[in-house]
């Protein structure tokens, strides 16, 4: 009896729904009660069986249709018990819920939606999390795209007010003796020989203060990319040569030789000109500044293996100290290399903001005796292709 009802609950998934299920116990129930009915006619036809055997037979017949069908009713019990132990968990959070039942009956094709909606559920779990990160990493780089734009801003600012600073302390120094000069002439103070040595002085404060007023103006032009320049393709190692001849009148006066060195392959660039002059100018004249007499001026060119030419100015002066080589380019820096200098403080950046708007750079580069300064531009068929694809945003 007991091998019948184990194998009628573990192969309950072939005796179909449940509605075959419970046909099977009333077909038991009724074969045990016709059993019944044919020892009751038995008995009444006084057929030779024993009443004690009649009866053990009905009992058992009774006992196998009870116990079948209590063990199926238990399993699907079973079933349902471990779907809604399973569905609750699902609700509780579980990550992973199975839901595995013995039945292939209503039960089953309930448990296998159960799982079906498990893996959706799952699965839709898993994209809302991936969007969830997504999300967070777009803020993340949202807020550090801020983070910087306000570091920038700051430091834009604090820019601002250290050249405000800068210019208020360059203007401050001729315009107070300006004031002194013509307080001197109004209260006249001085005789007419000295009156046009005071105004001689008041000319070249005034051309300081204009000179100063005007690369500051400059500067705002060339940092917002406000500029309107005639570009023409011109040959480089030409334009070095005329602007060292220009100078070397005033290296000669301090005891100083210029040296151009042009390599035969320079590719021609495309320029302003008149704008180039100025950053080799402003260069040379920096060298020839700060180079003690005997020394040597040198400005080179060559072609890279890029698309760019690069030009050099070097000297044996007493070069830069390391505390202000990262400073140089910055306006109004004046390091222990230029305080003795009469200039603005606005040349280097000039110079700086000339040559990236040729598309190029500008850099201090190393040098075992004085100073190495050097900058690229972009030949003449890369510059008219950057033209082409418009400015860079």
């Amino acid at each position: 009896m007991g091998a019948v009802v184990y194998v009628s609950v573990r192969r309950r998934r072939r005796l179909g729904g449940l509605h075959r299920q419970f046909a099977g116990i009333v077909a038991g129930c009724g074969a045990a009660a016709v059993l019944a009915a044919c020892i009751a006619a038995a008995g009444n036809a006084e057929l030779p069986m024993s009443s004690l055997a009649l009866v053990s037979l009905l009992l058992w017949a009774v006992v196998g249709v009870t116990a079948v069908a209590y063990a199926l009713a238990r399993s699907v019990a079973m079933d349902v018990d471990r779907v809604t132990r399973g569905l609750m968990a699902v609700g509780e959070g579980s990550p992973r819920v199975v839901l595995d039942v013995l039945g292939d009956d209503e039960i089953g094709r309930l448990a296998a939606a159960g799982n079906h909606m498990i893996d959706q559920l799952m699965t839709r779990e898993a994209e809302r999390d991936e969007a969830q990160r997504t999300r967070q990493a777009l803020v993340r780089a949202m807020v550090h795209q801020l983070l910087e734009r306000a570091a920038e801003r700051d430091a834009a600012e604090a820019q601002r007010r250290q050249l405000a600073a800068a210019a208020s302390h360059d203007v401050r120094t001729p315009l107070t003796s300006l004031r002194l000069l013509a307080a001197v002439l109004r209260d006249e103070l001085v005789d007419q020989d000295e009156v046009r040595a005071h105004a001689s002085r008041m000319l070249g404060h005034i051309a300081v203060l204009d000179r100063l007023t005007e690369q500051v103006f400059e500067l705002a032009r060339l940092e917002a990319g406000d500029i309107a320049w005639d570009m023409v393709e011109a040959d480089l190692g030409e334009l070095l040569r005329a602007t060292a001849d220009q100078l070397d009148v005033r290296a000669a006066e301090r005891g100083l030789s210029i040296v151009v060195e042009i390599d035969a392959r320079v590719r021609a660039v495309l320029i302003a000109p008149d704008m180039l002059v100025r950053v080799v100018v402003n260069l040379v004249q920096n060298a020839i500044e700060h180079t003690p007499g005997g020394g040597r001026v040198r400005v080179a060119a060559r072609s890279r293996e890029d698309v760019f030419v690069e030009v050099e100015v070097s000297d044996t002066g007493g070069g830069i100290a390391a505390p202000d080589r990262e400073r140089i380019f910055e306006p109004f820096f004046r390091g222990d290399r230029a305080r003795s200098g009469t200039g603005t403080g606005l040349g280097l950046s000039i110079a700086r903001g000339i040559v990236e708007a040729h598309g190029g750079r500008i850099w201090l580069a190393e040098a075992e005796v004085g100073t190495c300064i050097r900058f690229t531009l972009p030949d003449a068929d890369a510059a008219r292709g950057r033209e082409s694809d418009g400015p860079a945003d």
